[in-house]
Parts: C-alpha cells; sequence; structure tokens
C-alpha cells in the first residue's frame, strides 16, 4: 500500500557532478515498489536539462554566498534565508525515511534540518577534499561515501566511512555520427574528446581555440564548451575551412540527442580525453578505458582538483598540466607525445580502471536500503 512505503531524498545540484550521481541513485532506487523516492535540486539550466519534466523531481530556492565579498551576496543571502523555509516545507510535505546528500550549496539547509529533526542522512563526496556542506554534514552523518582511499579522510571515524568509489552507471556504449569525414588516403583521423564539465571552462577553451587548426589538421575533436562558451566555439568553427570544420564538432554540454546519450557517444569514440579534475569526470573516463589529460581547476575550492589529479598521476592513471602551465604548445605536444607511446596509454588506462571500486552505485543504494529496514 502508498502508505506502507519508505521516502528517500536524494539532494544535490550545481553542476554534473552533484547532479548526475543523484539522477543515477534515483533510476537504480525508483524499481523498488517500497520505495518513494524523490530529487531536489536546484532551479540552475543543467537540473532542468536533467529532470526537467520529471514529476519526482523538485527545485528548490538556493542561495550561494561567495566568499568575498560583493552587493551580490545580500541577494543571495536573502535567497539563502528562503530556501531554509522552502526546505523544511519539502521536509515536512515528504516526510524522509532517509535523506542522500550528495553536495553543493543546494544541500546545506537539508543537513541543518536533518540534524535538529533527527532525520537519518548519508553523504557522498567525491573529491580528495570535502567540499564544505559535506564536511559540515559528515559530522552527523549515519554513513559517509568517498570517491577516493580512506586516507584523505582521515578526520572522519572509520566505522562510519565507506570507500564507494564514484556513482557510475554500468558501462555502455554509444553510437553517434558527429559528422566527421573521412581523409582522402583512407581511415580515419584520431579523435579528441575535450571537457571542461558541465559548465565549461573557459581556460581550457581558449587554449583549444589558439590551436584549432593546428589539432584539426591532424585529429577529430568532439568540444564540450559549456553554456558560455557556445557561441564563442560556433562562431570559430564557422569560420574554418570546409575541411578542417568537418572534423570540429562543438556542444555546450552533450546530453541526450535523439535518445542517445552523446556524453557515452563521444568517451565511447574518443582515443583521448582532456578534462578538467572533478572526481566524477575522472572516474567516468576511466570508466570507459580512455587515457586521460587532466587540467585542474586553479580555483577549485580547498585545491581539490590538483589533488584529486596528482592523486591519480601518481597511480600511474592520468598526466596532468597545471592551469598556470597551460598553453597550446603544451597540450597538443602532449596530446601528440601520449598518441605516439601506446604502451605507456594501455598502461594509464589500466591503472586507472583500477583505482576506483566499479560497484559504487550498488554499494551506495544497498546502504540505503539496509538503513531503511
Amino acid at each position: 500500500m502508498q502508505h506502507d512505503k519508505k521516502t528517500i531524498l536524494l539532494v544535490g545540484g550545481g553542476t554534473g557532478g552533484h547532479i548526475l550521481p543523484v539522477w543515477r541513485i534515483y533510476n537504480k532506487l525508483k524499481t523498488n515498489s517500497k520505495l518513494r523516492v524523490r530529487i531536489i535540486g536546484s532551479r540552475g539550466n543543467l537540473e532542468q536539462a536533467v529532470f526537467g519534466g520529471n514529476p519526482d523531481f523538485q527545485a528548490v530556492v538556493t542561495g550561494k554566498l561567495n566568499r568575498h565579498f560583493s552587493i551580490r551576496n545580500l541577494w543571495e543571502f536573502v535567497l539563502s534565508f528562503l530556501g531554509l523555509f522552502h526546505s523544511l516545507f519539502l521536509i515536512s510535505k515528504s516526510k524522509p525515511d532517509l535523506i542522500f546528500i550528495k553536495g553543493g550549496f543546494v544541500a546545506l539547509p537539508f543537513v541543518l534540518w536533518a540534524k535538529l529533526l533527527k532525520i537519518p542522512y548519508f553523504v557522498h563526496e567525491s573529491d580528495t577534499v570535502m567540499g564544505r556542506t559535506n564536511r559540515f554534514a559528515a559530522t552527523s552523518a549515519n554513513k559517509v561515501f568517498v570517491g577516493f582511499p580512506k586516507k584523505y579522510y582521515d578526520f572522519i571515524p572509520d566505522e562510519k566511512l565507506i570507500y564507494s568509489g564514484e556513482i557510475l552507471d554500468e558501462k555502455e556504449k554509444a553510437e553517434f555520427d558527429f559528422g566527421f569525414n573521412k581523409p582522402p588516403a583512407g581511415g580515419s583521423k584520431p579523435t579528441i574528446l575535450v571537457v571542461g564539465g558541465s559548465q565549461g571552462a573557459k581556460r581550457i577553451n581558449q587554449t583549444i581555440f589558439l590551436m584549432l587548426d593546428k589539432i584539426l589538421e591532424n585529429y577529430n575533436l568532439i568540444h564540450q564548451v559549456g553554456y558560455l562558451g557556445y557561441a564563442d566555439a560556433i562562431n570559430r568553427r564557422a569560420e574554418l575551412s570546409d575541411e578542417l570544420r568537418s572534423s570540429y564538432f562543438v556542444a555546450d554540454f552533450l546530453s541526450l540527442k535523439n535518445d542517445i546519450d552523446l556524453m557515452v557517444a563521444a568517451l565511447s569514440s574518443a582515443d583521448i580525453v582532456v578534462s578538467r579534475a572533478g572526481a566524477t569526470a575522472m572516474a567516468e573516463i576511466a570508466q570507459y578505458k580512455k587515457p586521460m589529460i587532466l587540467i585542474p581547476y586553479r580555483y577549485a575550492a580547498g585545491d581539490h582538483q590538483d589533488i584529486n589529479a596528482e592523486a591519480l598521476q601518481r597511480a600511474g592513471g592520468a598526466v596532468m598540466i597545471r592551469d598556470k602551465e597551460l598553453s597550446g604548445e603544451a597540450l597538443l605536444a602532449k596530446i601528440n607525445s601520449l598518441l605516439r607511446d601506446k604502451d605507456k596509454t594501455e598502461s594509464m588506462v589500466q591503472k586507472a580502471s583500477q583505482y576506483w571500486p566499479k560497484n559504487g552505485l550498488e554499494i551506495i543504494c544497498d546502504e540505503i536500503l539496509k538503513e531503511i529496514k
């Protein structure tokens, strides 16, 4: 019966690293007839792209306070205050038996109410350095799932710390015609996938644009530029010769098209991936067994992307270029070097694929089911 169902709230938003894991847990749990699963996120564009139209999704009023003073912070404070009461309304309405916190500013009021109302909750942290919300949440969480080995989280009691790795779907493959022409001599060019996260990466985009002609002479390029970089990328593409333009596929965000997941198709077809060093992105690239060049975002909170990239590079699973050392010449030289050294790329792929547990989604869903029983 309906009233016998247990209710799970999945809370996370703002970036793909928070949104997509929540979506995967939702899809895994929603088939259980004894559960009522609800998603809470912000009102951002990416949430609408992933969750839009889903009756189990609720966008909450949120504010995000900047670390430096600005007039904008006054409005963000008002939104945060409203979000505190909106989140309480949603909790009162749904009466959750368990709240799962993925992180981000949208999750903070739910952590506060869970602590005050004694609602059991779990936390998942992807990166080597915990975000502020998750660090605060971890103190009273029933379980804390982490994306990197436990040594990076030694401030959390071991009895509630679980090394689950990332929250990924079972590996799939997809095919999509990105419009690349075959060279006159036959065969095909290697394919480079450049992805700066769900919001893009201005610094990486600018570096690619500076070397665009040279890259496209020898490679096909799939380029996720983010919402803010899309117009510029389309203009750059229009300026190319017909031959080079046919080697350049641009997207603001690699999402679904004609029921095909373009990110899955891009990862399936890529010979090498250039990416920021968010933990979810790194684990997905490793899952698809692709060599990766990591360019950590230098302003990431707690320098966590640098630490993420260094951890995987030390394990032999990636190479990194620090943001301050990034140039078009350095990036192209690294791409050329890796694609000429098959032994090195095979070793990188093997070590990266072994770095994370392969069943993080199952580990977390099993623990959720244990808790509510």
